[in-house]
């Protein structure tokens, strides 16, 4: 490969990476994609590809803020991707309800839609009416939270349709490992993959559960763990879901579009153990104990789906930092150097506003902000500070 040039390289080509590439290329600059394995091979093709407001991924304020923009901006985005690219992303819009299935839920979910109900249309509905809604949810479940727009995509599908909009744009693709950031006194000059050299202006770690690998080299410490999850893809006759369903004990469950229905994911309910793991002590090959505890808690939400089959189930990492809020900005003390990682188990969620904020970050906002990004600086971790889970890491050697 000789020497080429281009003004963005984007290190990741899953849903966060090939978001921001569609944006930027759109607006005019040459982007290139570096991705060392496969279009949407980390998170993204594992992902359920849910957007849900409710529960416990966001909080009051920023947080919260971040996820509603991300949700507007799918509803009209992925319309224009699939008319674009002629790839069908299995895109639906739903009610959701958030069950309770006893006080402990109940409390859990009213508590939070005490602050919630301040940005959304939502309402407490009895027993009797979820009942009213979908028959086959247990008579054990005591009441829930009704979500009046909800969203569900194929992740897989949706991250295809970005990066072929993309190469549509101009971008290119190129099947590489990024192997060296270049740079002149910490200002970005370009990065080097086996047997060339990219030179840039920019780059931007899109890179997930791995990102943390870049801090020995950047001297700047990226607190990124990765956080395993599993789901299920059963088979079942019947009706499919008229609403998209969770709990926070059971997780989700949904019927596709294509009629399948997704069931899960371990990792990402509230009653999980959310410590991570070196990902070196993690094995992401699918688990009998996860199809097992999936399936349980499935049918202790809906009984019917003990007659279900499972077809798929799928095993991934997802990129979690201490706080479980994404970073997503500049790196200190960097010029041209930019982090879009740590989404977790709302990657797909919050890919679209990812994007507009790098988006914004590197040609200016035409418009004002839509909430504090700083919010998400990677600033806001002290640089010295050595993170239990990352203190037997190979980047902190010697």
């Amino acid at each position: 490969m000789k020497n080429e040039r281009c003004d963005i390289v984007i290190v990741g080509a899953g849903a966060v990476g090939c978001a921001i590439a569609y944006l930027l290329s759109k607006a005019g600059l040459q982007v290139t994609i570096l991705e060392q394995d496969s279009i949407g091979s980390g998170s993204s093709a594992h992902a359920t590809g849910l957007f849900t407001l409710l529960g416990s991924d966001f909080s009051d304020g920023p947080s919260f803020e971040m996820a509603l923009a991300s949700h507007s901006i799918c509803k009209t985005m992925v319309p224009a991707l699939e008319h674009e690219t002629s790839i069908e992303t299995l895109f639906q819009h739903k009610q959701a309800i958030r069950l309770a299935l006893d006080q402990e839920d109940k409390d859990m979910i009213q508590s939070m839609g005490t602050w919630q109900s301040r940005y959304l249309p939502i309402r407490w509905l009895s027993a009797t009416q979820c009942h009213q809604m979908e028959p086959r949810i247990t008579k054990k479940v005591i009441g829930g939270m009704l979500e009046p727009d909800a969203l569900q995509i194929d992740s897989y599908r949706l991250t295809l349709a970005l990066a072929k909009a993309s190469e549509q744009n101009g971008a290119t693709i190129k099947f590489r490992r990024a192997t060296k950031i270049k740079h002149h006194k910490k200002k970005v000059t370009g990065i080097e993959v086996p047997n060339g050299e990219i030179e840039c202006e920019s780059i931007i770690l899109a890179t997930g559960s791995w990102s943390n690998l870049f801090s020995d080299q950047i001297k700047y410490p990226i607190f990124v763990e990765p956080l395993k999850g599993e789901r299920l893809i059963l088979k079942m006759n019947g009706k499919p879901l008229p609403l998209f369903l969770g709990s926070p004990k059971g997780g989700h469950i949904i019927t596709r579009k294509d009629g399948l229905w997704s069931i899960g994911s371990t990792g990402g309910r509230d009653d999980d153990d959310q410590s991570g793991k070196p990902s070196s002590a993690i094995n992401y090959s699918p688990s009998e104990e996860a199809r097992l505890d999936l399936l349980q808690r499935a049918v202790m939400v809906m009984p019917c789906l003990e007659n279900a089959q499972v077809v798929q189930q799928l095993a991934g990492s997802r990129p979690a930092t201490p706080d479980r809020k994404p970073l997503i900005g500049s790196i200190p003390t960097w010029e041209g150097l930019y982090l879009a990682t740590g989404h977790t188990a709302r990657g797909v969620h919050l890919s679209f506003i990812t994007a507009k904020m790098i988006h914004d970050f590197i040609l200016g906002s035409g418009n004002q902000q839509l909430f504090n990004y700083e919010a998400f600086s990677p600033a806001r971790f002290n640089a010295s500070r050595k993170l239990d889970y990352l203190e037997d890491s190979p980047i902190f050697e010697g």
